[in-house]
């Protein structure tokens, strides 16, 4: 019951944060994000190198807002991202991605009177949550490996064409795993 309230709190907050418009609120909300960054002990070094990682979906939604609405509404869901950002990355230490398996399992226990067995929902999440960053880290082994080759991947000539070189690799990596994880799923039970 504790970790479905961690996740509830967690989801409820994330919310919030996207539907205040009023800049004092969102005030009080990095200065929550703060505190809890200070009590949870967050490594800020890590968590700015992590920001950066995906400052290019940031930077792109922002750039986005600008063109289709104005530079003040951009900025305002800028400081959202930020600070949605800044607390799941706190929070990720308050609940493990087992127990948000768990958490899920439990919230969605009433979708049992609709034959939704709510197991098969917390494996998927629990599957995404532990997938991506597999995903992400085997992504990095390429680049690594082919800029070892001294293949530059990131220019701005004819990128296009050495993209095959990262996306083939990949893809046959995302499907070994997968094929493992089928298997494995299997042997455990889970089957159609």
């Amino acid at each position: 019951m504790k970790q479905a309230l961690k996740l509830i709190f967690l989801v409820t907050y994330t919310i919030v944060i996207f539907l205040v418009n009023k800049p004092l609120i969102l005030l009080g909300v990095l200065l929550f994000n703060l505190i809890l960054i200070v009590i949870l002990k967050t490594n800020i070094k890590q968590m700015l190198y992590t920001m950066y990682k995906i400052s290019f979906f940031i930077l792109l939604t922002f750039i986005i807002n600008i063109i289709m609405i104005d530079i003040k509404s951009a900025a305002l869901v800028l400081a959202k991202l930020m600070l949605s950002f800044s607390f799941v990355y706190s929070f990720r230490k308050v609940i493990s991605p087992m127990q948000l398996a768990t958490a899920i399992e439990m919230i969605f226990k009433p979708l049992k009177l609709f034959k939704i067995n709510p197991s098969d929902i917390s494996l998927i999440v629990n599957i995404s949550v532990t997938f991506v960053p597999i995903l992400v880290r085997e992504l990095e082994q390429i680049r690594i490996s082919l800029k070892s080759k001294c293949i530059q991947v990131y220019g701005i000539t004819k990128t296009h064409k050495k993209l095959q070189y990262i996306l083939m690799p990949w893809l046959y990596n995302v499907f070994e795993k997968t094929s493992s994880l089928e298997l494995a799923l299997k042997s455990r039970g889970y089957t159609e």
